[in-house]
């Protein structure tokens, strides 16, 4: 086969192999689809309440002039599981005695009958874990994607966002916190 045979073959063979994966819904592009965003960086936090498990709730309006973390996740969802020890040792052990600091970890779909079995067999996560059975509070920030989760600063704006798990994007969001506490503090 000659060069120009060759090339029209690998060419019809990325064509189609594209075609398939278009069809089965895999894209090559970044993790997040247009669209899929309702809160971006520079939106306002929305205003929700969420039952936390064990009692009592997490408001947003309470938290008013702090910096707050928002993370959705789901007991089924591997990279939240793989996520959630570092929230406990890198994020809440961190920051929880602070006054200007808040945070929750939202349950994207799921009551305490499904988050306090979770919990129980892991008992080392003591921060607080929200409950949204009904998505109400998530179909305010997104459509779809956990982990999710969203730094918000003194004033209530979103100065970062990441969805998914992995060591580089928890990196930064640790920084993030960071700088928004500074920020707070200066």
């Amino acid at each position: 086969m000659d060069m120009t045979g060759r090339f029209e073959t690998a060419w019809w063979f990325r064509r189609s192999l594209l075609a398939l994966l278009a069809g089965l819904g895999v894209s090559m592009g970044p993790a997040v689809a247009a669209g899929d965003d309702h809160v971006v960086v520079g939106d306002r936090l929305p205003e929700f309440s969420v039952p936390e498990l064990g009692g009592g709730n997490f408001s947003t309006v309470a938290t008013r002039g702090k910096v707050v973390v928002v993370n959705f996740w789901a007991t089924w969802c591997g990279p939240c599981q793989m996520e959630m020890p570092h929230i406990q040792q890198d994020i809440w052990q961190k920051y929880k005695d602070r006054p200007d600091f808040a945070f929750v970890a939202i349950a994207r779909e799921q009551d305490a009958a499904k988050v306090g079995p979770f919990h129980q067999k892991h008992p080392d996560y003591t921060f607080p874990l929200g409950l949204d059975a009904d998505r109400h509070v998530y179909a305010q920030f997104a459509t779809r994607g956990i982990p999710r989760t969203y730094v918000v600063d003194q004033t209530g704006k979103v100065v970062f966002r990441v969805e998914g798990y992995t060591p580089e994007d928890f990196s930064q969001l640790v920084k993030a916190i960071d700088t928004a506490l500074t920020a707070k503090a200066g």
